[in-house]
């Protein structure tokens, strides 16, 4: 069977999948109640079979005793790992998580503020010196002469964590429009002499890849390391979700526990370009592997609008910093949603997306299609099993 391609879902496949008791399958782990379906995780199998989704995991985390904790996990359908076994989805595995990799490039750049490597002022093109010192890449990326110029120069670090640099392009490039087969270095000095900033830096919010594709780079030029190393040894060993790995373009690149996708579309080779997307779009990792980051970060519970964190990653006060809205609904390489902070993310064969409730739960949920059509309604969904059974649960217990 073609990868691409998909068995039917049946309802005793789900059933199968939710019924297991214990941490590492099933509803209710953690908990004392037995393993059930509810009306949401129904009404989740339901979306699934209508939208074709093979696979689903989610993890649920809350701080029930002042420290984060799994309240929950979410498991549906198959990773069709092989036509002839279908393995189930579990806690173990890793799927793409798409654009939620550019919360952790944003830990990684924040932490290279902290100690005094950069600072968010600094600008980051051009050759002209400004109050803060020389622009950090200096004259990497030569700049075109044209009238335009001065705006490219006055791009600062801020502005391309927060998605205001002021370059207008649409969202997907340049991933998938006209630079496969070049380089993150040779697509930077492209865009740099044929585009132009259309606006003043920092006054408007333009969700692209293009900044996050810098930022990676600006790791490596600061650090002198692999943009990947960097964020192994400063956000991820941290939490200890060393698991998680750059996506390989080829099937035989599939990390230890990596689910297989589905698509209307090529899931690998070109159509892929994992290691290009690196900082905007590259990681691979499993639910629970992103909430150790997300949780971490945000800490999250909000006392008159102030967010708590307590931070391996970062300081108290950069923690608070990277959740603060620059242009809504952005804030530095987190999105603001209702009562909820978080991002989402979609790749080849694959959606994610994270949330962390203003309630201090937060959850995070991972599919194994591309399909993103019944996303909001499947948190929709999330969260009211959250409300409905998780809290409620937790109360008798």
């Amino acid at each position: 069977m073609p990868e691409e391609s998909m068995k039917k879902l049946t309802r005793r496949n789900v059933i199968k999948s939710v019924g297991a008791a214990g941490i590492s399958a099933g509803l209710f782990t953690g908990t004392a109640s037995a393993a059930t379906s509810s009306p949401h995780t129904e009404a989740i199998w339901n979306l699934m079979r209508d939208y074709n989704i093979p696979g689903l995991s989610c993890t649920i985390n809350t701080d029930w005793y002042g420290s984060r904790s799994t309240a929950d996990r979410i498991h549906l359908g198959k990773i069709y790992a092989d036509p002839r076994s279908e393995t189930e989805v579990d806690s173990s595995h890793r799927f793409r998580i798409g654009s939620i990799s550019k919360t952790l490039t944003s830990a990684a750049v924040l932490t290279l503020v902290e100690n005094g490597s950069i600072s968010l002022g600094d600008p980051v093109f051009g050759d002209t010196f400004s109050e803060n010192g020389p622009p950090i890449f200096n004259s990497k990326y030569p700049l075109a002469t044209h009238s335009y110029q001065p705006l490219f120069e006055n791009i600062t670090v801020e502005n391309l964590l927060s998605m205001t640099s002021g370059f207008e392009f649409g969202s997907d490039y340049p991933v998938y429009d006209g630079t496969k087969g070049m380089t993150q270095d040779e697509v930077i000095t492209e865009i740099l002499n044929e585009h132009t900033v259309e606006y003043t830096p920092g006054s408007r919010y333009e969700y692209q890849n293009f900044c996050y594709l810098v930022l990676g780079q600006l790791i490596e030029e600061v650090t002198n390391r692999s943009y990947a190393d960097y964020v192994q040894q400063t956000v991820l060993e941290p939490v200890g979700a060393t698991g998680m790995q750059i996506g390989g373009d080829s099937k035989t690149d599939r990390i230890n526990n990596e689910v297989f996708y589905h698509s209307d579309r090529p899931v690998y080779g070109d159509d892929a370009r994992l290691e290009f997307r690196d900082a905007h779009g590259g990681w691979v990792g499993s639910p629970t592997e992103v909430l150790r980051i997300v949780d971490d970060i945000a800490y999250l519970y909000k006392d008159g609008g102030h967010y708590e964190t307590g931070s391996e990653i970062l300081a108290t006060s950069t923690a608070e910093d990277a959740l603060e809205i620059r242009k809504d609904p952005y804030a530095l390489g987190w999105v603001s949603y209702d009562s909820a902070m978080g991002h989402n993310g979609r790749s080849r064969g694959a959606w994610s997306s994270v949330r962390c409730r203003d309630d201090r739960y937060s959850f995070c949920v991972m599919a194994n299609h591309d399909n993103t059509a019944p996303r909001n309604k499947i948190l929709n969904h999330i969260d009211n099993y959250i409300d409905d059974e998780v809290k409620d649960d937790s109360n008798r217990t």
